[in-house]
């Protein structure tokens, strides 16, 4: 398991305290969604996360989590947590959303085969990029 908030790669048999976790076959990279700011407000939180096929016969560190995308990713995704929590997931071959029911303690099936519109009534960018932007872009935007 890597993430920002940790100096280095650790074991989910370290993260867990369990030795059941010793051993496994994947990676798994997460990072918090920017918003502990958003608590105070009841905005939700949450974390992005990838998952990496490990290198057979290896062990997992820090070299285990510089892949590309394009090799040995097998899912990624999102959860957004707050007054309702939010599970987004692809393992290469669509986008499909899930959301907890609280009372069973599972997440149904919500939202199939998410994209985004071709076109859509608003447009969002980080202006602080705007001098970066090609002139195209920066016409457009203008």
């Amino acid at each position: 398991v890597a993430s920002e908030e940790e100096d280095l790669p650790r074991t989910c048999c370290d993260v867990m305290n369990d030795s059941a976790f010793a051993v496994g076959d994947y990676v798994a990279v997460f990072d918090p969604i920017d918003g502990s700011k958003n608590i105070d407000s009841s905005l939700p939180v949450g974390t992005v996360f990838g998952i990496y096929k490990a290198a057979p016969g290896t062990e997992a560190g820090e070299a285990s989590f510089m892949q590309t995308g394009d090799s040995g990713l097998v899912a990624a995704g999102y959860c957004l947590y707050s007054a309702t929590t939010v599970l987004v997931v692809t393992m290469g071959s669509g986008v499909d959303g899930f959301t907890l029911d609280p009372d069973k303690g599972v997440f149904l099936h919500t939202h199939e085969d998410i994209r985004i519109p071709k076109t859509g009534p608003i447009y969002s960018f980080n202006e602080a990029n705007y001098r970066d932007f090609s002139s195209p872009v920066k016409n457009y935007l203008n």
